[in-house]
Protein backbone atom coordinates (compact mmCIF):
# COMPACT_ATOMS: atom_id res chain seq x y z
CA UNK A 1 0.00 0.00 0.00
CA UNK A 2 3.08 2.39 0.04
CA UNK A 3 3.74 2.21 -3.32
CA UNK A 4 -0.21 3.03 -4.66
CA UNK A 5 0.66 5.92 -6.64
CA UNK A 6 3.31 5.28 -9.73
CA UNK A 7 7.02 6.61 -8.80
CA UNK A 8 7.77 9.48 -11.44
CA UNK A 9 8.81 9.11 -14.79
CA UNK A 10 8.27 5.20 -14.30
CA UNK A 11 5.12 3.07 -16.26
CA UNK A 12 3.96 -0.23 -14.32
CA UNK A 13 1.77 -2.52 -16.12
CA UNK A 14 -1.75 -3.96 -14.32
CA UNK A 15 -3.45 -6.80 -15.84
CA UNK A 16 -6.55 -8.23 -14.09
CA UNK A 17 -9.18 -11.56 -14.80
CA UNK A 18 -12.53 -11.74 -12.95
CA UNK A 19 -14.97 -14.83 -13.34
CA UNK A 20 -18.25 -14.61 -12.86
CA UNK A 21 -20.76 -17.82 -12.92
CA UNK A 22 -24.28 -17.57 -12.27
CA UNK A 23 -26.85 -20.75 -12.07
CA UNK A 24 -30.97 -20.67 -11.90
CA UNK A 25 -33.76 -23.19 -12.27
CA UNK A 26 -37.12 -23.33 -11.71
CA UNK A 27 -40.03 -24.59 -12.79
CA UNK A 28 -41.76 -23.50 -16.15
CA UNK A 29 -44.99 -23.66 -18.14
CA UNK A 30 -46.02 -23.86 -21.43
CA UNK A 31 -48.01 -24.95 -24.67
CA UNK A 32 -51.29 -23.28 -22.53
CA UNK A 33 -54.46 -24.36 -23.80
CA UNK A 34 -57.91 -21.90 -23.51
CA UNK A 35 -60.87 -23.74 -21.90
CA UNK A 36 -64.19 -21.96 -22.21
CA UNK A 37 -65.83 -22.06 -18.72
CA UNK A 38 -68.60 -19.70 -19.62
CA UNK A 39 -70.47 -17.35 -22.34
CA UNK A 40 -67.67 -15.05 -21.79
CA UNK A 41 -65.07 -16.57 -19.17
CA UNK A 42 -61.97 -18.04 -19.94
CA UNK A 43 -58.95 -20.28 -18.04
CA UNK A 44 -55.77 -20.70 -19.53
CA UNK A 45 -54.42 -24.29 -18.29
CA UNK A 46 -50.51 -24.98 -19.21
CA UNK A 47 -50.32 -28.56 -20.98
CA UNK A 48 -46.43 -28.53 -20.07
CA UNK A 49 -44.72 -28.53 -16.79
CA UNK A 50 -41.18 -28.90 -16.68
CA UNK A 51 -37.73 -27.31 -15.22
CA UNK A 52 -35.70 -24.90 -16.56
CA UNK A 53 -32.22 -23.97 -16.24
CA UNK A 54 -29.68 -20.98 -17.03
CA UNK A 55 -26.29 -21.46 -16.67
CA UNK A 56 -23.73 -18.61 -17.32
CA UNK A 57 -20.08 -18.23 -17.23
CA UNK A 58 -18.48 -14.56 -17.91
CA UNK A 59 -14.59 -14.06 -17.85
CA UNK A 60 -13.63 -10.04 -17.62
CA UNK A 61 -10.04 -9.48 -18.88
CA UNK A 62 -8.32 -6.05 -18.53
CA UNK A 63 -5.04 -4.78 -19.06
CA UNK A 64 -3.95 -1.16 -17.42
CA UNK A 65 -0.89 1.03 -17.81
CA UNK A 66 0.28 3.97 -15.28
CA UNK A 67 2.33 6.31 -15.68
CA UNK A 68 3.99 8.63 -12.49
CA UNK A 69 3.43 12.32 -13.84
CA UNK A 70 4.80 13.59 -10.17
CA UNK A 71 5.26 12.32 -6.55
CA UNK A 72 1.45 11.88 -5.90
CA UNK A 73 -0.13 11.86 -9.30
CA UNK A 74 -0.28 9.45 -11.89
CA UNK A 75 -1.81 8.50 -15.71
CA UNK A 76 -3.94 6.25 -16.34
CA UNK A 77 -5.09 4.21 -18.87
CA UNK A 78 -6.86 0.60 -18.99
CA UNK A 79 -8.99 -1.52 -21.81
CA UNK A 80 -11.16 -4.62 -21.02
CA UNK A 81 -12.29 -7.47 -22.99
CA UNK A 82 -14.92 -9.90 -22.26
CA UNK A 83 -16.17 -13.23 -22.46
CA UNK A 84 -19.64 -14.86 -21.66
CA UNK A 85 -21.10 -18.49 -22.45
CA UNK A 86 -24.47 -19.43 -21.51
CA UNK A 87 -26.35 -22.30 -21.53
CA UNK A 88 -30.18 -23.11 -20.95
CA UNK A 89 -32.52 -26.22 -20.87
CA UNK A 90 -36.08 -25.23 -20.46
CA UNK A 91 -39.75 -27.02 -22.03
CA UNK A 92 -38.07 -26.32 -25.84
CA UNK A 93 -34.48 -28.13 -25.35
CA UNK A 94 -30.75 -27.32 -24.83
CA UNK A 95 -28.86 -24.13 -26.47
CA UNK A 96 -25.99 -22.52 -25.95
CA UNK A 97 -24.26 -19.60 -26.95
CA UNK A 98 -21.77 -17.10 -26.34
CA UNK A 99 -20.55 -13.74 -27.01
CA UNK A 100 -17.08 -11.98 -26.54
CA UNK A 101 -15.26 -8.77 -27.42
CA UNK A 102 -13.70 -5.46 -26.48
CA UNK A 103 -16.05 -4.07 -23.74
CA UNK A 104 -14.77 -0.32 -22.77
CA UNK A 105 -11.08 1.72 -23.30
CA UNK A 106 -10.69 4.58 -19.91
CA UNK A 107 -8.01 7.14 -19.52
CA UNK A 108 -7.55 8.84 -16.21
CA UNK A 109 -5.84 10.61 -13.32
CA UNK A 110 -4.52 9.40 -9.80
CA UNK A 111 -3.73 11.97 -7.11
CA UNK A 112 -2.65 11.28 -3.46
CA UNK A 113 -3.74 13.82 -1.44
CA UNK A 114 -3.38 12.43 1.89
CA UNK A 115 -0.39 9.77 2.89
CA UNK A 116 -1.49 6.71 5.71
CA UNK A 117 -0.17 8.64 9.03
CA UNK A 118 -2.08 10.46 11.63
CA UNK A 119 -4.95 10.63 9.24
CA UNK A 120 -6.49 8.01 7.21
CA UNK A 121 -4.52 7.70 2.95
CA UNK A 122 -6.69 10.17 0.88
CA UNK A 123 -6.38 9.47 -2.91
CA UNK A 124 -8.75 11.07 -5.89
CA UNK A 125 -9.61 9.76 -9.37
CA UNK A 126 -11.38 11.62 -12.35
CA UNK A 127 -11.64 8.76 -15.51
CA UNK A 128 -13.28 9.35 -18.73
CA UNK A 129 -14.02 6.70 -20.89
CA UNK A 130 -12.62 6.75 -24.15
CA UNK A 131 -14.82 4.01 -25.70
CA UNK A 132 -17.68 1.69 -24.55
CA UNK A 133 -19.31 -0.77 -26.37
CA UNK A 134 -22.78 -1.72 -25.76
CA UNK A 135 -24.95 -3.77 -27.89
CA UNK A 136 -22.95 -3.84 -30.94
CA UNK A 137 -22.40 0.01 -31.29
CA UNK A 138 -19.65 2.20 -29.80
CA UNK A 139 -19.29 5.22 -28.46
CA UNK A 140 -16.35 7.70 -27.08
CA UNK A 141 -16.73 9.96 -24.10
CA UNK A 142 -20.11 9.25 -23.26
CA UNK A 143 -19.01 8.40 -19.30
CA UNK A 144 -17.16 10.06 -16.55
CA UNK A 145 -16.23 8.73 -12.78
CA UNK A 146 -15.38 11.06 -10.15
CA UNK A 147 -14.12 9.57 -6.82
CA UNK A 148 -12.12 9.01 -3.73
CA UNK A 149 -10.63 6.43 -1.74
CA UNK A 150 -9.44 6.54 2.16
CA UNK A 151 -7.97 3.97 3.59
CA UNK A 152 -5.75 3.45 7.32
CA UNK A 153 -3.52 0.81 7.54
CA UNK A 154 -3.63 -0.85 11.25
CA UNK A 155 -0.92 -3.54 10.90
CA UNK A 156 -2.11 -6.54 9.74
CA UNK A 157 -5.45 -4.92 8.60
CA UNK A 158 -5.94 -2.55 5.81
CA UNK A 159 -9.65 -0.69 5.86
CA UNK A 160 -10.75 1.57 3.11
CA UNK A 161 -13.61 2.96 1.59
CA UNK A 162 -14.18 3.89 -1.94
CA UNK A 163 -16.74 6.49 -3.24
CA UNK A 164 -17.63 7.68 -6.44
CA UNK A 165 -20.05 9.40 -9.12
CA UNK A 166 -20.73 8.30 -12.39
CA UNK A 167 -21.86 10.09 -15.18
CA UNK A 168 -23.68 9.10 -17.82
CA UNK A 169 -24.22 11.10 -21.79
CA UNK A 170 -26.93 10.01 -23.92
CA UNK A 171 -26.08 8.01 -26.71
CA UNK A 172 -27.14 5.75 -29.86
CA UNK A 173 -28.12 2.57 -29.66
CA UNK A 174 -29.57 0.21 -31.98
CA UNK A 175 -30.63 3.50 -33.90
CA UNK A 176 -32.35 4.84 -31.08
CA UNK A 177 -31.28 7.28 -28.30
CA UNK A 178 -30.52 5.39 -25.26
CA UNK A 179 -29.95 7.21 -21.95
CA UNK A 180 -27.97 5.10 -19.24
CA UNK A 181 -28.47 6.05 -15.56
CA UNK A 182 -25.80 7.79 -13.27
CA UNK A 183 -25.26 6.47 -10.53
CA UNK A 184 -23.08 6.32 -6.81
CA UNK A 185 -20.90 3.86 -5.71
CA UNK A 186 -19.57 3.05 -1.98
CA UNK A 187 -17.52 -0.16 -1.49
CA UNK A 188 -15.67 -0.37 1.97
CA UNK A 189 -13.50 -3.25 2.32
CA UNK A 190 -11.35 -4.87 4.86
CA UNK A 191 -7.92 -6.56 3.60
CA UNK A 192 -5.45 -8.30 5.38
CA UNK A 193 -1.59 -7.49 4.67
CA UNK A 194 0.99 -10.47 5.20
CA UNK A 195 4.10 -9.30 6.02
Amino acid sequence: IEDLITDKGKVKLDVSLAYANSDRQGVQTGEPIVIQTGTTSFVTVPSAVGEARLNNDTLVGTVGVRYGLTAAAELFTRASYIYSQNRTQDLTGTASNHNSGFTDAWLGVNYQFLQDGDTPALLGFVEAAIREKYRGESSNGKSFLLGITSYQAIDPVVLSLTAAYRANIARTVVGEPYKPGNFILLSPSVAFAVN
